[in-house]
This record gives C-alpha cells, sequence and structure tokens, in this order.
C-alpha cells in the first residue's frame, strides 16, 4: 500500500500500530526488522486494550502492559515474576484459599493475625494494592485478586478448585530452592502442625497435592 512505501521510503516515519501488525506479518518478520532498517517509529497503539485471542506473533506489546480482567483494579505484568511473596502468597492459598467468580479469598483462624498480616504484605507486593479484610468471629477474611487472579489460578497454575482437587502449581517445580522454601512456609504455615515428636504434619483431601508435596 501507499503507507507501506512511505514507511519503506522514509516519507512516513510513524507507523500505525494495526497495518504494522498486517505488514510485518506479511513479511513473516518482527518489529526489530522494522527498526533495524530505520523505517521509522511506532504510533501509540489505537487500542488499549487487547483480548488474549487477538494476541499474536506479530502483536505488538509494550514492556510495561499488564494483563487483567474486566476489574483492572487487579492486575498483574505480562511477564509475571514470582517472588518470594508471590511463592508464600501461592502456599497460603493452597492451605486456606478459595476462588468465587470474582474473587480469591483466604480464611485464617480468628486469632491468626500474624498468618493474616504477611498475606496480606504478600498481596500488597504482588499486586500493588491491599486486599479488603473481614474480621468475623469464626476467621480473619481476606478478599483480593478480582475475577482475574480467580480464573489465572485455575487456568495457568491450574491450583484446583476445591480441597479434593488442589495441588501444586507445576512452575513452583522450578523455582530455586529458596522459592519453593517460601512456597512451603506459606502452605505449611496454613495447613500444617507438629506431632508431639516434632515432626512437622499436614492433612490434605487431595492424593496429587499430597503427592506433589512429597515430590517437592
Amino acid at each position: 500500500s501507499s503507507t507501506i512505501s512511505q514507511w519503506e521510503n522514509g516519507k512516513k516515519k510513524k507507523a500505525n500500530y494495526c497495518l504494522l501488525s498486517d505488514y510485518l506479518q506479511a513479511l513473516d518478520s518482527s518489529i526489530d526488522f522494522f527498526i533495524a532498517n530505520d523505517f521509522g517509529k511506532i504510533e501509540e497503539p489505537q487500542r488499549k486494550v487487547l483480548k488474549i485471542n487477538e494476541i499474536d506473533d506479530f502483536a505488538v506489546i509494550a514492556q510495561n502492559s499488564s494483563l487483567g480482567c474486566y476489574d483492572k483494579r487487579w492486575t498483574l505484568p505480562v511477564k509475571i515474576e514470582i517472588s518470594n511473596e508471590f511463592a508464600r502468597l501461592l502456599g497460603y492459598y493452597l492451605a486456606e484459599g478459595s476462588t468465587s467468580k470474582r474473587a480469591c479469598s483466604l480464611d485464617f483462624g480468628p486469632t491468626e493475625h500474624e498468618l493474616a498480616n504477611d498475606a496480606e504484605k504478600c498481596i500488597q507486593k504482588v499486586f500493588g494494592r491491599k486486599p479488603t479484610i473481614k474480621l468475623k468471629k469464626t476467621a480473619i477474611h481476606l478478599n483480593f485478586g478480582g475475577s482475574f487472579f480467580s480464573k489465572l489460578l485455575q487456568s495457568s497454575f491450574k491450583i484446583g478448585k476445591n480441597a479434593r482437587k488442589k495441588r501444586i502449581p507445576q512452575t513452583i517445580f522450578n523455582l530455586s530452592s529458596g522459592k519453593k522454601i517460601e512456597f512451603l512456609k506459606g502452605y505449611f504455615e496454613g495447613d500444617g502442625n507438629y506431632s508431639e515428636s516434632g515432626q512437622l504434619m499436614c492433612a490434605t483431601a487431595s492424593e496429587k497435592l499430597a503427592s506433589d508435596l512429597l515430590y517437592l
């Protein structure tokens, strides 16, 4: 097209986001090719939001982009780093967590203020915002993550929807020893106890989770 011709001969120095994607796909090339040949710069994307099924190998995704759902308050970077706090939060969720369509929640005993406070700090570190906390007679309830993290836990981390189906996410097995320990710390703080002989114990309704714990 005339627009592509202008990019190539240097008359037009900015590329329309959508047209550029089609252009690079036709060339079976990448954004590096476009920049290396000094064809120009990229305009701000015409669309600020892309659906997951609209992203392909030729999509131009800004480094500061984030993943989210309808509730824009709860998002994560496109490249998710499993920090110590994130690993510990996954451990807490495995022990004390549940999901609904709208959010994730953690329920600690009414006297487990130290664990609830640490879980709150983990959520703050991972998401950049605090959870909603409700003090009940029987539990300390933390609500967080929105529908986005609820879906992410099931579709990507495959952590399981209920006690009988919970298991350790495969990502955890690929982490460093230190981060594995943080994950186990979160899990055993929430669901573990000590026997009379001083051995650390836990009980689970999930056979797969029991197997995963032994392997980890």
